[in-house]
């Protein structure tokens, strides 16, 4: 019960942490494209 209810919760985090992973690789590749 208590590891079916964390996985419930784990999605949300899952989902942010990779929305900002996405969003903190697009900037470095943003980045690198305004140097050059």
């Amino acid at each position: 019960m208590i590891t079916e209810i964390l996985w419930l919760l784990s999605w949300p985090v899952l989902i942010v942490v990779s929305y900002f992973a996405v969003i903190w690789a697009l900037k470095k590749f943003d980045a690198k494209l305004t140097e050059e």
